[in-house]
Formats: structure tokens, C-alpha cells, sequence
């Protein structure tokens, strides 16, 4: 770094770090933008989400995908994802969810209404917008909402979609 070179390679550079020297190796690296192009290459995809600002997917020597991680989450997924938990009937809810226009699908998830702690689903749309009609849909009916947030892929589901087996992207869908 002394010579400040023009490109900086680094392959896997956080491997056998304990945490806090992770987190300084994250920010030595963050600190080099706009001074160096540094290229890294690891597995650990939680990393490389956390420090780079554009993700290049390789696979058997290609590259198959190149976007900022929330590019490519979007561009895979091809569906806003949205994570909500409302305190109301479970069917009624669900049935609310399914008939709203642009909602493509809608999966209720595993919990228990304990405490009132409320029903999870995951609403996926095709529009961006659907997080206001999905969180009027809930109140207008004196449901409470207790979150409603946008989900993307994290890089590790992103990366098995995009170069697993057959059987391993159907999993990952």
C-alpha cells in the first residue's frame, strides 16, 4: 500500500482474522475507494456485501452476473419481496393479501400468534410500490401491523441461483 498502487488484488483477505480484525481489514479496504481499484475474491459472500461497491459473479470462468449487490438481488429475484407481521385472523389476512392486484404470491411463514406477537407472510409483486397498498390493506381492516419490511437475496442465495446444480436453484427459488 506504501507505493499506493493503481490495482490492489486480494484473495480471501479476511480468512484466519479474528472479528476485530475483520472489521479493520473491512475498513482498510473501504478507506482505498477512489484511490485504488482493489479486486477481492473470497467465498465468504458476507463479506464481500459488506466492503465492495460492485460484485462480479464468476462461474467455471465466466462472468455471468456484474452489478452492485442490490442490482443483482433485484435483477434475480425479479419480484419486490416484502416481510410483514400483523396481529389479526390468519385466514382473513392471508385471504386480504392474496386479492390485492399485483400481488403474485403470498407465503405465510412458520410462527405461533403467541402474546399477540402476530402472523408472518412474505408478499411478492412485480411493482415496487406494493408496500403501500399492502400495509393499507392491514390497517383498514384494524389489523395491527407490527413491520412490514423490504427483503432482497442475500449473496449466498444469489451466488446458488445463479451457478448451482439444477436441483440446487430450485431450492434456493
Amino acid at each position: 500500500l506504501l507505493c499506493e498502487p493503481e490495482v490492489l488484488i486480494l484473495d480471501e483477505p479476511t480468512v484466519g482474522l479474528d472479528p476485530n480484525q475483520v472489521i479493520e481489514m473491512r475498513d482498510l479496504i473501504k478507506s482505498l475507494a477512489g484511490k485504488t481499484t482493489v479486486l477481492l475474491s473470497s467465498h465468504v459472500l458476507h463479506e464481500v456485501g459488506l466492503t465492495c461497491h460492485r460484485v462480479v459473479i464468476i462461474d467455471k470462468g465466466n462472468i455471468i452476473a456484474e452489478d452492485t449487490a442490490a442490482g443483482l438481488s433485484e435483477k434475480v429475484q425479479g419480484a419486490t419481496r416484502i416481510q410483514l407481521r400483523v396481529v389479526g385472523p390468519q385466514a382473513e389476512i392471508l385471504s386480504a393479501l392474496r386479492a390485492l392486484s399485483n400481488v403474485t404470491e403470498v407465503q405465510p411463514q412458520a410462527t405461533s400468534d403467541i402474546d399477540g406477537d402476530g402472523h408472518r407472510f412474505v408478499v411478492l409483486s412485480p411493482e415496487k410500490t406494493i408496500a403501500r397498498d399492502v400495509a393499507n390493506a392491514v390497517v383498514t381492516r384494524g389489523w395491527a401491523l407490527h413491520e412490514l419490511t423490504p427483503t432482497t437475496l442475500g449473496l449466498e442465495e444469489l451466488f446458488v441461483r445463479l451457478t448451482g446444480t439444477g436441483e440446487q436453484r430450485q431450492e434456493a427459488a
